[in-house]
């Protein structure tokens, strides 16, 4: 663990119950952002991959030699 992790959960753990929930709640927002960010880049990759496809660019391979 870095000191700086361990400076923050030292100095979270001396706020108030209210003021932990508060930094809770911005923690927890913050991870659904890099969520929602990390979905729509995944998005964006299998909408390329489903065009390059559609365009003849993509290599395929049957299912019989992919699970052989």
């Amino acid at each position: 663990m870095s000191g700086l992790l361990r400076n923050v959960e030292d100095q979270a753990k001396s706020l108030s119950t209210s003021d932990r929930a508060r930094l809770l709640q911005t923690i927890l927002e913050s991870l659904h952002s890099d969520r929602v960010e990390l979905e729509v880049e995944c998005n964006r990759e299998i909408a390329r991959w489903i065009e390059a496809f559609d365009r003849g660019e993509s290599i395929t391979h049957p299912a019989e030699d992919v699970f052989a």
